[in-house]
């Protein structure tokens, strides 16, 4: 009975433990656009603050939904306080395109951005995994030009990127 117990602890404590597994993407365009689908709110903001629990992200362009503020808090757990292994993990100081899903917890808001969506730096230091295989100078031609289709959409001025 003692060892059918452990195994199953084992199994349920390694389930938790399995890190994200994103499908590979074959365009930046689906993966763009099923990521613009899924998402709360895609804005391009620039990371201003970084903790071990979460990040602030300062609006800079807001893409879709909206945003009560100019500086929002990204979480890389649920909201719960558990780690997610899907967490997209930003650097500082650098200007994103990211996909968020708003987190509610009491009655405060906060951002979770993942690593299968379309998240990237426009720099395109960070991107996802599954771009790595495209030619970067490419990829920074697609996402300025994605940028300017949301914006067209939402009626908002081109900006000087």
């Amino acid at each position: 009975m003692y060892k059918l117990l452990t195994i199953i602890f084992c199994f349920l404590l390694a389930e938790n433990l399995i890190a994200c597994e994103c499908p590979e993407a074959k365009s930046i365009k689906k993966l763009d656009s099923s990521s613009f689908q899924s998402h709360d709110i895609v804005l391009i903001g620039r990371i201003n603050h970084i903790n071990s629990k979460q990040y602030s992200i300062e609006v800079v362009e807001v893409l879709k939904g909206k945003t009560n503020s100019k500086i929002i808090i990204g979480i890389y757990s649920d909201i719960y306080g558990d780690v997610n292994s899907c967490a997209f993990y930003p650097h500082f100081n650098n200007e994103y395109l990211l996909y968020l899903k708003e987190v509610k917890n009491s009655h405060i808001t906060y951002y979770f951005a993942d690593q299968c969506s379309a998240n990237r730096s426009l720099d395109l230091k960070d991107c996802p995994v599954s771009l790595n295989n495209f030619n970067k100078n490419d990829l920074i031609q697609i996402t300025k030009d994605w940028i300017e289709e949301l914006e067209k959409l939402n009626k908002l001025p081109p900006t000087s990127r």
